[in-house]
């Protein structure tokens, strides 16, 4: 039996990544918050102060509206709040409240030990292989330079 080509390998350990981070974060409780709504707060959660929301949206790849959803559930759960932007007040900014931050902390104390387990066994030139590659196969199919 021959190797599946690449990007089916590639499809399918981004669905077993997506699986198992998951499984990890539901076996400590968390469980109330979707895959969306993580990145979400990560996106605020890197960023000092407050974020654009259409910086957001541009950055996940989603429309304003779905965006606008997902953040309407984290305001609603104590996480996040909405101000107008000083420079431009067409803008909403999401800001972190002290609950968020803390979810986001312990979020990102799963994610490093998630990370630690995947990189398991790798060296660190191989880990830098890899990303090297990725980032190349990332900026290849990215914005139409697909192979017709």
């Amino acid at each position: 039996m021959h190797e599946p080509p690449l990007p089916l390998l590639i499809k399918i350990t981004s669905k077993h990544l997506d699986r198992a981070i998951e499984e990890s974060y539901q076996q400590q409780g968390i469980t109330n918050v979707s895959f969306q709504e993580r990145n979400i707060l990560f996106s605020v959660y890197n960023e000092p102060g407050s974020a654009k929301a259409s910086q957001i949206a541009r950055a996940m790849k989603i429309p304003k509206s779905t965006l606008s959803d997902a953040v309407a559930s984290l305001i609603n759960r104590g996480y996040i709040f909405y101000s107008l932007s000083e420079s431009d007040h067409r803008e909403k900014e999401i800001t972190l409240t002290d609950e968020g931050r803390a979810f986001c902390q312990r979020l990102h104390q799963l994610y490093c030990r998630f990370n630690s387990e995947m990189e398991k066994g790798l060296s660190e030139e191989e880990l830098e292989i890899v990303k090297k590659v990725l980032l190349i196969i990332i900026e290849n199919t990215k914005g139409g330079n697909n192979v017709n």
